[in-house]
């Protein structure tokens, strides 16, 4: 499957010549929802997610890819507001993950299994947690 990359020129070009992609780290995301599909209404539990996530910071990162190339806000938000470039590559479907859209966030006992630790980092729940985004409509109510 052929998926794509949107970057600033300078960036891509030197990726390019190097033969290597930049990943992003969790906490230097543009979207301030990413990972936040949980339920932090309780108290503490706000910052308890931010340290979670700065934490996930220093062992993971994002590799971000579209499906299209020919997205107008995509080449807005991501390739240097339409003057970066678009790297296309061949994937297996297995070595990518698409994003799911949600229209509820995890209630309160995922939201304290994951803060508490009590949640094996490798368990689908953790990895359907990851790939969870907000829907646009919940982003709106919060």
């Amino acid at each position: 499957m052929r998926l794509y990359h949107f970057i600033d020129q300078r960036y891509g070009i030197d990726n390019s010549e190097k033969r290597r992609l930049k990943l992003s780290r969790i906490k230097d995301l543009n979207d301030p929802f990413e990972l936040l599909s949980m339920d932090l209404s309780e108290n503490g539990h706000k910052e308890e997610f931010e340290a979670l996530k700065l934490k996930i910071s220093e062992d993971l990162g994002i590799l971000c890819f579209s499906q299209c190339w020919r997205n107008p806000v995509q080449w807005s938000h991501y390739a240097e507001n339409h003057k970066g470039v678009c790297l296309g590559f061949e994937m297996k479907q297995e070595d990518a993950f698409k994003v799911e859209y949600i229209e509820k966030r995890y209630n309160k006992e995922f939201t304290k299994k994951l803060l508490e630790g009590d949640l094996d980092s490798g368990s689908l729940e953790i990895n359907n947690w990851i790939k969870s985004k907000l829907s646009l409509e919940i982003r709106t109510r919060v």
